[in-house]
């Protein structure tokens, strides 16, 4: 088009609000059951920072070689420092292979939670998804269902640690909910990676220990029952 036509047209779009490009949303990988960062969201102290321990810790420890009389104690720190990082480390790697396979390892079969960690965002604590467990005996008798109905309360009584405090002003629609048993074999909540692994622990300890005991157990059900939202943590400046 000729220079002078475009100047025409350049003239009668000044002005006009500029149109949005709509950002992408960020597709984020999906998680196996096994990955490092599954393990270090379902397995307590098994979070390995690297900015803290491998380069704030240490430059806080080499602070002493600018004092010369505490050179020598210096040096011993750091040699214990490095010490007990190597021993953490070697300690993590025998408890990330002794993590593989733990539901294989299961009394019982465990459905629907490779599926759970794979359409959640493993690394963000502040994601949730209302969430059902369901229990499927092969006997109704009532000490089998009092048993189960406890250990899914245990649950239900720890999930409360992972319930922070609300940002007022939340953006998000969507509300937690508190985890309840719904009858002896059901329980329904809400659901963050802290929470899931509370849910791993009474799998493999409370509800595995009925089902050796009893042989009563026949699987353990997950199912989300929302798409997954976003909290926000109210942080208190203790002003208030």
């Amino acid at each position: 088009m000729d220079k002078d036509l475009e100047k025409i047209l350049g003239k009668a779009k000044r002005g006009e609000p500029t149109p949005k490009t709509e950002v992408p949303l960020k597709i984020f990988p999906k998680n196996s059951p096994y990955d490092y960062l599954v393990f270090t969201k379902l397995v307590r102290f098994s979070g390995f920072n690297k900015f803290i321990f491998l380069i704030l810790f240490p430059l806080a420890i080499c602070i002493g070689f600018l004092f010369p009389g505490f050179f020598l104690e210096t040096i011993y720190a750091v040699i214990i420092y490095i010490g007990i990082v190597t021993a953490y480390l070697l300690i993590n790697w025998m408890r990330y292979h002794t993590f593989k396979g733990w539901q294989e390892r299961l009394p019982f079969k465990l459905n629907g939670w490779n599926e759970m960690i794979h359409d959640k965002k493993m690394f963000c604590d502040l994601c949730w998804n209302h969430t059902r467990i369901e229990v499927v005996t092969t006997d109704s008798s009532q000490e089998i269902l009092e048993l189960i109905q406890a250990a899914l309360t245990i649950l239900s009584k720890k999930s409360q640690r992972a319930f922070y405090n609300r940002k007022t002003g939340s953006t998000s629609k969507h509300n937690r909910q508190d985890w309840k048993v719904i009858s002896s074999c059901v329980a329904e909540g809400s659901a963050n990676p802290e929470v899931m692994s509370y849910m791993k622990n009474v799998f493999e300890k409370e509800l595995s220990i009925i089902a050796k005991k009893t042989g009563k157990i026949k699987s353990v059900n997950v199912s989300l029952l929302s798409e997954e939202f976003q909290i926000e943590i109210e942080i208190s400046t203790g002003n208030t």
